[in-house]
C-alpha cells in the first residue's frame, strides 16, 4: 500500500467518523443567550415550541457553539427517529418566534442537521443555486442534501 492510498483509507475513515458522530445532532440557531444558561432548558422549551414533547432522556447533550451570545446551540439526541421528527417538525413550521416559547432572540430560529464539511458545501452549492432561481428547493434529509428543480409541465403541449 502506497502512502497515497493510506492517507486516501485514513480520510475515508475520518469522514465515516465524523459522520457517525453528526448523525444525531441539531443545531439551533438564533436563540440568543439570557439568563437562562442551562442549554438543556433551552432545548426544552424550544422543543416545546415546536409541539415536541420528548422524554428527559431524548437529548444526550447541549452546548452552545462559541462564546459569542447569539452563538447556535447544539443538541445531542439518543437516536435517529427523533432527529428526523424534530426536522420534519420544525420545516412544516419554518421560521419560530423565540417569543413563542419565552426565549430572547432574533426575529426567528431555525432547526438546521449538523453536516460534514462535505456535506455543509455541497448543501451551499445548492443553496445558492435556489436563491438564483436555478433550483426550486434545496433541503437536507437526514444529512443528506436534496435539491429540486421545479418542472412546469405545458397541459397544451
Amino acid at each position: 500500500m502506497t502512502l497515497k492510498q493510506k492517507v486516501e483509507s485514513l480520510e475515508a475513515i475520518l469522514y465515516f467518523q465524523e459522520k457517525r458522530e453528526k448523525e444525531n445532532n441539531v443545531i439551533i440557531t438564533g436563540v440568543s443567550q439570557q439568563e437562562e444558561t442551562n442549554t438543556k432548558k433551552i432545548v426544552t422549551q424550544t422543543l416545546s415550541s415546536i409541539n415536541m414533547e420528548l422524554p428527559a432522556d431524548s437529548v444526550i447533550e447541549s452546548h452552545r457553539l462559541g462564546k459569542n451570545v447569539n452563538a447556535p446551540v447544539m443538541m445531542r439526541l439518543n437516536d435517529r427517529n427523533t432527529k428526523i421528527k424534530i426536522m420534519k417538525r420544525s420545516r412544516e413550521l419554518r421560521g419560530i418566534s423565540p417569543s413563542s416559547c419565552n426565549l430572547q432572540g432574533q426575529s426567528e430560529f431555525f432547526f438546521n442537521e449538523d453536516l460534514t464539511l462535505q456535506k455543509q458545501t455541497l448543501f451551499e452549492g445548492a443553496r445558492e443555486l435556489k436563491k438564483n432561481k436555478n433550483l426550486h428547493s434545496a433541503y437536507t434529509l437526514t444529512a443528506r442534501s436534496i435539491s429540486r428543480k421545479k418542472v412546469l409541465i405545458d397541459p397544451f403541449g
